[in-house]
């Protein structure tokens, strides 16, 4: 960008022009397109409300991607202080060995998972459903379910721990 061309207008238009190039960059950090596109939007907010920033010799792309990484590093920063150790696998780890072993001599481990799935309660099944069936993000999913997206991440994570006590207690018994 030339120093004429500093400008919100400007700024604006050439970030929209390299919106495939700052969601590449968003989905190489996270590596998971749902979560890339919610940091490009993020990202995108404050590019739009820190376009006074660029200087006229700065290169745009540099300092989008940096306003990118520096998003996604206090997103990890939020998220580890408000989740547990545990990680979002867990419940999709539970999931695809039931299916694996549905097939296996071990074919009631589906069986258990359902059974198990029925102890949770019916918010925090609506919850599961949400993020793991539908892939929606946690920010629509608190919105739908009316509760903080803090409360969405302890719902979430004491259901995977509970999901994955429960199945493999069921299978020991």
């Amino acid at each position: 960008m030339h120093m004429y061309d500093v400008g919100r207008d400007a700024v604006l238009r050439r970030a929209l022009a390299e919106r495939p190039a700052l969601w590449a960059y968003s989905l190489g950090l996270t590596r998971n397109p749902q979560q890339a596109e919610d940091l490009f939007q993020e990202s995108h907010v404050v590019i739009c409300g820190k376009w006074q920033q660029l200087r006229p010799d700065q290169p745009f792309l540099a300092w989008a991607f940096t306003i990118i990484r520096l998003t996604w590093l206090a997103s990890l920063h939020d998220k580890h202080r408000r989740m547990a150790p545990l990680k979002d696998e867990v419940l999709e780890r539970c999931v695809q060995e039931a299916v694996d072993d549905e097939e296996g001599p071990q074919g009631d481990r589906l069986a258990r998972l359902r059974a198990c799935l029925e102890q949770l309660t019916p918010r925090a099944r609506s919850a599961l459903d949400l993020r793991y069936a539908q892939g929606l993000d946690c920010s629509r999913i608190a919105q739908r379910l009316t509760m903080g997206v803090k409360a969405l991440y302890q719902l979430l994570s004491r259901s995977r721990v509970m999901l994955e006590d429960c199945v493999r207690r069921t299978g020991t018994t």
